[in-house]
C-alpha cells in the first residue's frame, strides 16, 4: 500500500522550533542511536502505549540482547528515515474504513482517496465496497471487486451479476452478505496471510469470506 503508507517523517525544520517537542524524526533517531549503544532502558520509552502493553520491558530487553545482529540492522534501518519524506496520518471512522492526509506547506491536506467510495486497500475495506455495491446494485463496482479468474468466468459464461443478487435464490445470499456486514460492523477483521485473507463470521462462525490481493488492491473471491 506505497500510495498510503504511514511515515515517522517530519521536516526537521519543526523539530528545531525554540520549544518544540521532539518531532517524530528526532524520536526514530533517538530509539535508533539508543538500540546502536545497547541503552535499552532509554530506547524502551520511546514505544508507544500499545506496544509497551504487549511487550513488558523485561521481554524487550531479552529480545534486543539475544539478537544482536537483528538489532543492529532495525536500527541502521530506523537511523535511514529521510527526513524529507511526506509526513501522513491516517484516523479510523466510525464506519471501519480511514482516511489520509499528508502535511503539506505547513497544513494537513485530505488524500484525493477521500472520495473512493469503493476502497480496495484493505481487506476490511475490500468487504465493505462489495456489501456497499450489492446495496446499490452497483454490478459494474462489483465485478471490478472480483478476481480476474472469477470476472472472466462470468463473462465467459454471460452471467448477469444483476440477476445472481436479484433473481431466483438471492434471498439466502442477501441474508448471509447481512451477517457480513453486522460482523464487520462488530469490529470483525479478516485474517491476512500474505496475498490472501479471509474472515469468518456469522452464527456459529459459519461462514468464510475469502479475498486475495491482485495489483496491490483486494478482491472478493466469496462471501459463502
Amino acid at each position: 500500500m506505497a500510495r498510503h503508507r504511514v511515515l515517522v517523517a517530519l521536516c526537521l525544520s519543526l523539530a528545531a522550533c525554540s520549544g518544540a517537542a521532539p518531532g517524530p524524526v528526532d524520536t526514530v533517531a533517538a530509539y535508533a542511536q539508543a538500540l546502536r549503544e545497547g541503552r535499552y532502558g532509554d530506547a524502551y520509552p520511546l514505544l508507544s502505549a500499545t506496544a509497551r502493553q504487549g511487550l513488558p520491558y523485561e521481554a524487550f530487553e531479552r529480545l534486543a540482547r539475544e539478537r544482536p545482529d537483528e538489532t543492529r540492522a532495525l536500527a541502521d534501518d530506523y537511523a535511514s528515515v529521510d527526513p524529507r519524506a511526506p509526513l501522513t496520518a491516517r484516523f479510523a471512522l466510525a464506519n471501519g474504513e480511514s482516511v489520509t492526509l499528508f502535511y503539506e506547506e505547513g497544513a494537513w491536506r485530505i488524500d484525493p482517496a477521500a472520495l473512493v467510495f469503493y476502497g480496495q486497500e484493505t481487506p476490511r475495506e475490500a468487504l465493505r465496497s462489495f456489501a456497499r455495491a450489492v446495496a446499490r446494485q452497483r454490478w459494474d463496482v462489483l465485478l471490478r471487486l472480483a478476481p480476474r479468474a472469477v470476472a472472466a468466468q462470468l463473462r465467459m459464461a454471460n452471467r448477469s451479476l444483476r440477476d445472481a443478487w436479484t433473481g431466483p435464490g438471492a434471498e439466502r445470499d442477501l441474508a448471509v452478505l447481512q451477517r457480513l456486514v453486522e460482523a464487520l460492523e462488530r469490529g470483525a477483521t479478516p485474517d491476512v496471510t500474505g496475498d490472501r485473507a479471509t474472515l469468518v463470521y456469522g452464527e456459529a462462525r459459519a461462514y468464510v469470506a475469502r479475498l486475495v490481493r491482485e495489483d496491490g488492491l483486494w478482491k472478493v473471491e466469496d462471501t459463502d
